[in-house]
C-alpha cells in the first residue's frame, strides 16, 4: 500500500491543516487462483482500500507560557543569589 501525507503549519505556528491520501496507485488489489482435484477457480479480489482524509488542528490558549517560565526561573535565580550574599 502507498501513502501520500502533506501537512502545512499557519497563523504563526498555531494551526495546521492536513491531508492524507490512502492506497495511492490503487496496488492494493489481488488474483487469487485455487486447484484442486479436477477443479480450478480464479478471483480479481478488489479491495476498496482508497480514501482521503482532511484534517485541520488548532492550538487554543496561552501560547507564551514558556517566556513566562523563563522569566520565573530567572528571578527565582537571582532571589537564590541574594539569599547567599
Amino acid at each position: 500500500m502507498s501513502y501520500l501525507s502533506i501537512s502545512k503549519t499557519i497563523s504563526n505556528k498555531k494551526a495546521t491543516i492536513s491531508l492524507l491520501v490512502s492506497d495511492l496507485f490503487n496496488m492494493h488489489d489481488f488474483d487469487v487462483t485455487n486447484r484442486y482435484l479436477n477443479q480450478f477457480n480464479n478471483r480479481k479480489i478488489n479491495t476498496d482500500d482508497r480514501y482521503i482524509k482532511l484534517g485541520f488542528r488548532y492550538k487554543f490558549g496561552n501560547t507564551k507560557l514558556k517566556i513566562n517560565e523563563l522569566k520565573k526561573e530567572l528571578e527565582e535565580l537571582e532571589r537564590l543569589k541574594e539569599k547567599d550574599n
